[in-house]
């Protein structure tokens, strides 16, 4: 696949413009990156324990990719399910597609919170510790097998007010019609496409969100898939939070004993500042 103009201005509006093939890696040819490739060594997968548990089964873990239509926030499914075909009549350049959130904060505590779910076991959360580069090997096998082309890519973080009049070409916001011409006045591409559901409001930048796509090249799309990855080399921790309550700790740790990972198991301090005891003092104000 040709990538997009290299020959971008520097300080470009919009990072993600261009992909880059990983043909020369092992058996990555349809494997490409959205914009620069990243240096992070991990990457980091929160999910809650119930889902955990059930995920894991016989040296493999299953980790869940879902259309974009999917997703709680609206604001992400915006360009997913936007019309392009005033842009191009060219179904590819804007296909269906699966796609899986990272993150490559190891201390995110809102993280910790927001997979937890309701009762029983779902009530803690699990964080996975994932090796990317294996990751990475992981997902072209199961590409090349199951007909998908692999994309990645680091999430852009941007003002709510640009990303929701991005698709308005006549705003008079000097930042918002930069970035609309620089995805739509050049030949419309995956390249282009891609890098609009790379956008996410800057609220959430303290997730330092990574993506992988999965664009499938053969066969019927469903609302998700799940992709089976083997746990060695992938999964090189699983942690489980301070504040995980005695039984469900028991439950687990039983649990990853029986499927022999129990020695991958570590449990992480949440709310810590450089191991430090935290002391506070509250005086009374004096009017």
């Amino acid at each position: 696949m040709a990538d997009l103009d290299k020959e971008l201005n520097k300080g470009s509006v919009l990072k993600h413009i261009k992909t880059t093939n990983l043909v020369n890696r092992k058996r990555l040819s349809d494997n490409y990156v959205i914009g620069e490739p990243t240096k992070n060594i991990y990457m980091y997968k929160y999910m809650n324990m119930s889902v955990a548990k059930k995920a894991i089964c016989d040296g493999y873990i299953s980790i869940r990719f879902q259309q974009p239509s999917k997703w709680d926030d609206e604001y992400e499914r915006l360009f997913y399910e936007a019309d392009y075909s005033e842009i191009t009549k060219d179904s590819r350049t804007h296909p269906q597609l699966y796609a899986c959130c990272f993150s490559f904060s190891n201390h995110c505590a809102a993280a910790w919170s927001a997979y937890r779910g309701n009762i029983g076991l779902a009530k803690n959360c699990v964080r996975l510790h994932i090796c990317k580069t294996a990751f990475r090997q992981a997902i072209a096998d199961y590409a090349e097998y199951k007909g998908f082309k692999v994309y990645e890519g680091a999430v852009d973080y941007r003002d709510e007010y640009l990303i929701t009049n991005l698709l308005n070409p006549s705003s008079s916001d000097e930042n918002i019609v930069a970035l609309h011409n620089e995805v739509f006045s050049r030949e419309f591409k995956i390249d282009n496409y891609l890098s609009l559901l790379l956008l996410k409001r800057n609220l959430f930048s303290f997730e330092d969100e990574f993506r992988f796509f999965l664009v499938p090249t053969r066969g019927k799309m469903s609302n998700n898939i799940d992709v089976k990855i083997p746990i060695r080399p992938v999964i090189e921790k699983i942690m489980i939070s301070d504040k995980c309550d005695r039984k469900s700790k028991k439950k687990f740790l039983g649990f990853c004993k029986k499927e022999g990972i129990e020695e991958m198991v570590e449990e992480a301090k949440i709310y810590r500042l450089d191991n430090k005891e935290i002391g506070v003092t509250i005086k009374k104000l004096i009017s």
